[in-house]
């Protein structure tokens, strides 16, 4: 009886601390400005008309999207074993 109740807390704690490392893990690979970034590319109309998707498609900024490119190519150069 006690091993089960020792295995059932031990369950507990280390789902605990996977949910922590994931939510954790989360918000520092997911930059503050590039929350907003991806809200404003979810926000579409809804008509399904030419010119209203024309108007989502042009509307839709995608400069500086690679801008963090460069510094990770030259994180992996310098990483190299």
């Amino acid at each position: 009886m006690k091993s089960k109740a020792l295995s059932a807390i031990i369950i507990i704690i280390v789902l605990g601390v996977v949910t922590w490392l994931v939510y954790s893990y989360r918000n520092v690979l997911i930059p503050s400005g590039v929350e907003s970034a991806i809200n404003s590319f979810e926000s579409q109309g809804t008509s399904d008309d030419v010119a209203s998707i024309e108007a989502d498609l042009n509307s839709t900024v995608l400069d500086g999207l690679d801008n963090e490119l460069s510094d990770i190519e030259s994180e992996l150069q310098g990483a190299s074993y």
